[in-house]
């Protein structure tokens, strides 16, 4: 059975009409999957982008005080200012409906033999080197992700 036409040898038959239509869902949906995988992949890329700018200007904060403190003379206290202590707290941004869980501790170290590591509480904070560490966590279209971020800010070093 032949579908009208003005030209009777041009018609279409039912068959070929939803083989057309089949076809052409087929690569409709197969668009719509692509541009979902695409999607996630750049939300997913967004949202990594956001932590680590996160995490990198909360260091940079942290690394402004202890030069300011290196400066002034302060260094040993400086892990006991209000701005560290706040930012060692756990603390939630949220962007774009996306939660970033992060904080930002702040260590002095001491270097010997060629390695960095924390200084034993028994010697307290007479070191001249400080560990900034940020860590921000989040949840993606993918799952769980995290982010962690080092820094280190001398006093000597101003």
């Amino acid at each position: 059975m032949r579908l009208k036409s003005k030209n009777p040898s041009q018609g279409v038959t039912l068959v070929e009409l939803a083989m057309a239509s089949a076809v052409l869902g087929l690569v409709v949906m197969s668009a719509l999957f692509v541009f979902r995988v695409l999607n996630k992949g750049l939300i997913m890329s967004k949202n990594s982008l956001r932590a680590n700018t996160l995490a990198v200007s909360k260091i940079e904060d942290l690394k402004n005080a202890a030069v300011s403190a290196a400066y002034n003379s302060n260094w040993t206290s400086v892990t006991y200012t209000a701005l560290v202590t706040a930012y060692a707290t756990p603390t939630t941004s949220t962007v774009d409906g996306v939660n970033f869980y992060w904080n930002v501790t702040a260590k002095y170290v001491t270097i010997s033999n060629g390695t960095i590591g924390p200084l034993p509480d028994s010697i307290g904070n007479t070191s001249d080197l400080l560990a900034l560490n940020a860590t921000i966590k989040y949840k993606d279209v993918f799952g769980q992700r995290s982010v962690t971020r080092t820094t280190y800010v001398s006093n000597y070093g101003r």
